[in-house]
């Protein structure tokens, strides 16, 4: 066998696979689109942003995150910044962020695939295929993730951001109507986790109350803040880092951060020269003792 004749059956075989892909994309795309970005697992988003960074530049993922819906200059300023502070592809901060939502995740797939992106629909194809084996109801962030990269903090058992970030739900080019970022409508307390606990093989709903923390910290700690706030989480603490709403705090800073003091038991500020900088005046350092 000739080797062109090796490279042919090689091209062959690459578009059976994608063929493949490709089908059980659109046979499946209303399931798919049904399917909100805030069920899809952290480490798949991050597993597609880090594939799509690798090969794009500025413009390309700009226009990426375009079509996505995100045009406003003041998500793509958040987007910028957070991004070369927190080491973050652009795109996962966009994905993980305004995003969850507002768009689905088969929104995301039609791009990928009208963007013919066929190295990042097989990789993560093998999430796809179990997603579609589990029910709507099912728990969708235990399902197997090819490949994909691990956060560093585990998951936060939060729901004091959860209602901040449905305010993007009504509104389809990523803006926020500041008539409506209102304390009732942005964050709810840290109330009533429910715990669920066999016993006699039955189970049981208990209601507790549990310690909420807001870590307060500068851009150049944001790693000092990630570190702690897995530490916290470990002990079984809710922990919210102020560096995750800041795109809420860059359109109405008054009431979110009035929100989000409201909504924590205690607040955590991460004292460094660079804080003592972001909270105080020029020139009035030697006045902190």
């Amino acid at each position: 066998m000739t080797m062109a004749s090796v490279l042919d059956e090689i091209l062959i075989e690459d578009q059976k696979e994608r063929y493949a892909d490709l089908k059980l994309y659109k046979k499946n795309h209303d399931v798919l689109k049904g399917i909100f970005l805030r069920e899809i697992p952290f480490p798949v988003l991050k597993r597609i942003a880090v594939i799509l960074h690798g090969t794009m530049g500025e413009d390309e993922w700009m226009a990426f995150l375009s079509e996505l819906g995100i045009k406003d200059h003041v998500f793509i300023t958040w987007i910028k910044l957070k991004a070369k502070y927190s080491e973050e592809p652009p795109i996962y901060l966009a994905l993980k962020g305004p995003l969850q939502h507002i768009k689905s995740f088969g929104e995301v797939i039609d791009i990928l695939m009208a963007k013919e992106r066929y190295d990042v629909l097989y990789d993560i194809k093998p999430f796809i295929e179990g997603l579609l084996e589990k029910s709507m109801d099912s728990d969708l962030k235990h399902l197997p993730v090819s490949g994909a990269i691990q956060p560093t903090a585990p998951p936060h058992h939060d729901t004091a951001s959860q209602k901040a970030e449905v305010l993007f739900a009504n509104s389809n080019d990523c803006s926020l109507e500041r008539n409506k970022l209102q304390q009732s409508e942005l964050i709810d307390p840290v109330y009533g986790k429910l715990i669920v606990k066999s016993i006699d093989d039955s189970n049981k709903m208990v209601k507790r109350k549990l310690i909420s923390v807001l870590l307060l910290h500068s851009e150049v700690d944001y790693a000092v803040a990630k570190n702690l706030a897995s530490l916290l989480s470990n002990e079984g603490i809710v922990v919210r880092m102020l560096s995750d709403l800041d795109y809420l705090i860059l359109m109405n800073s008054v009431d979110t951060i009035h929100a989000l003091l409201c909504a924590v038991d205690f607040v955590v500020p991460i004292v460094s020269e660079s804080f003592l900088r972001e909270i105080h005046p020029e020139g009035s350092m030697h006045m902190v003792v």
